[in-house]
């Protein structure tokens, strides 16, 4: 192959950088969960069926596995910001770093009380700290391991939902904001090859309800044979190659 064929192939693979692919951060729990009582269509539903269908990519041990991964992930990315960092862009579209850990600092704490399915006592202060944030991934993403956290329902977000749902999100908030934060702030972000199977499956699942209430933007279309998590995030409007 000569050089130019070499990099028209390279060119081919990537997605033109785009700032403005990204999902509505603030808002982005919340309407995936309107309707979140019905199935998404395609893949494994959000029910039981993710635990019982051992064909299902986000079955309890894949699920719970995954979700750790992402946590530790995203507790180291977040302990390394620095305070130069916080006014910084992000793959989000007008949110800088700051304003996504307040939205993942007041998602977190919701979890970690719906995967122990107490009753919610009010609406928890957002965190705002890196790492107070960090913290609060590493218990939601613990508080998700328990035998029972992953079976029938819990309060989260807004509704009462199927409590394989709200792990669902969760993974998906720890995954995709957790690379949001890596890429504003110059962080590697290595997801191994299992997890991001989760991921694809979940964002598979989600996109159309996501997208349709404003949660993902419009899907990127991803080169052919990409991983996974590249997928995941061409799926939910991420440009795997945005730089600020």
């Amino acid at each position: 192959m000569s050089p130019a064929q070499s990099s028209s192939s390279q060119t081919s693979r990537r997605i033109s950088r785009r700032r403005g692919s990204a999902i509505a951060c603030t808002a982005s729990m919340a309407v995936i969960l309107v309707g979140a009582s019905s199935c998404v269509p395609g893949g494994c539903h959000f029910s039981l069926d993710l635990i019982n269908d051992p064909e299902c990519t986000t079955r309890s041990p894949a699920m719970k596995t995954a979700m750790t991964e992402f946590a530790t992930l995203f507790a180291r990315t977040a302990e390394a910001i620095p305070s130069d960092r916080l006014t910084a862009a992000t793959p989000c579209a007008r949110f800088t770093v700051a304003d996504l850990l307040a939205h993942i600092g007041g998602v977190l704490p919701d979890s970690e009380r719906a995967a122990a399915k107490r009753p919610r006592t009010g609406a928890p202060a957002a965190l705002t700290d890196p790492t107070a944030v960090a913290a609060v991934a590493e218990r939601a993403a613990a508080a998700w391991q328990a035998p029972e956290a992953l079976t029938g329902e819990t309060e989260f977000g807004p509704n009462t939902v199927p409590a394989t749902l709200a792990a669902a999100v969760t993974l998906q908030e720890l995954a995709l904001h957790g690379w949001d934060l890596a890429r504003a702030t110059g962080r590697p972000f290595p997801v191994g090859e299992e997890a991001a199977a989760v991921l694809l499956g979940v964002v598979e699942q989600l996109a159309d309800q996501a997208r349709a209430n404003g949660g993902y933007g419009p899907a990127l279309t991803a080169p052919g044979g990409a991983p996974a998590f590249e997928r995941a995030l061409a799926l939910s409007g991420r440009n795997p190659d945005w730089a600020d």
